[in-house]
């Protein structure tokens, strides 16, 4: 039997591309550094996965489902129901018993930052 994979990253972001102005690089950069700097989180976004945007819709699934599964939960943002790739994403991670939520859930309240355990 395979020893289990230790995951790199703490979360997933995702969310819709497709269609949207640079790919929503801009929404999905604000939210990262979010789960980043307000959560300390590590978190993989898809616009991180090296690829030139003018790869194909397939070669970006594949990488980011790769990544996906270097994740121990995944972050949803936006309308990610309407989107193919997130909806395969979602489907996948929660099939795996990944914790699936909205961005928001993982950041803290402001009142309770600093009483955080590291």
């Amino acid at each position: 039997m395979a020893a289990a994979m230790t995951p790199e990253f703490d979360l997933y972001l995702c969310g819709p591309m497709t269609g949207y102005l640079d790919y929503n690089h801009p929404e999905f950069a604000r939210i990262a550094a979010r789960l980043r700097d307000e959560a300390g989180l590590k978190v993989w976004s898809p616009h991180e996965n090296g690829l030139p945007a003018s790869a194909t819709w397939h070669e970006h699934m594949r990488a980011d489902i790769a990544a996906l599964m270097r994740c121990k939960a995944l972050a949803t943002h936006g309308s990610w129901q309407s989107s193919r790739g997130a909806q395969i994403e979602v489907k996948l991670a929660k099939s795996l018993d990944m914790e699936v939520y909205p961005y928001q859930v993982w950041i803290p309240h402001p009142a309770l930052r600093g009483n955080q355990k590291k």
